[in-house]
């Protein structure tokens, strides 16, 4: 199962600077998938995603549903939907900004999963700005 933190240890550059949405997206597949992936999973996923063109090197996703249903290893997913208003849903994505800062965490019925540490000080500090919902 992909830890929450799992960013903040990674070895590679890219990711472990601009990871959070990548991350994201692996967790929410994981859990509705009932995958269980590790972090070495997680580094190869990155590697197949750029080689496929789904993720950028500085880890911009390019394509969201592209990346996921390479992870799951079907069609299981159609759109990615952005939305200004909070989905009414047990799963999404929040997209948070801050001054010069941008940061995504996944929400799992309540409670946030967040690929940096969720406790570090700065977590909370993040205002919503949108949310992503992957179908």
């Amino acid at each position: 199962m992909l830890a929450q933190g799992i960013q903040s240890r990674c070895l590679i550059p890219s990711l472990k600077d601009c990871g959070c949405y990548f991350f994201d997206i692996l967790r929410q597949v994981e859990i509705q998938q009932q995958l269980n992936l590790s972090e070495d999973d997680a580094m190869m996923w990155y590697y197949v995603a750029r080689y496929k063109k789904f993720v950028e090197q500085d880890c911009t996703v390019i394509d969201p549903v592209g990346l996921a249903n390479l992870v799951c290893g079907q069609n299981a997913y159609r759109v990615i939907s952005k939305s200004d208003n909070k989905p009414d849903l047990s799963i999404y994505i929040v997209c948070g900004k801050k001054p010069m800062y941008t940061h995504f965490t996944l929400i799992e019925n309540g409670k946030r999963w967040d690929s940096l540490d969720p406790n570090r000080p700065t977590a909370d500090s993040y205002t919503p700005d949108s949310y992503r919902v992957l179908v």
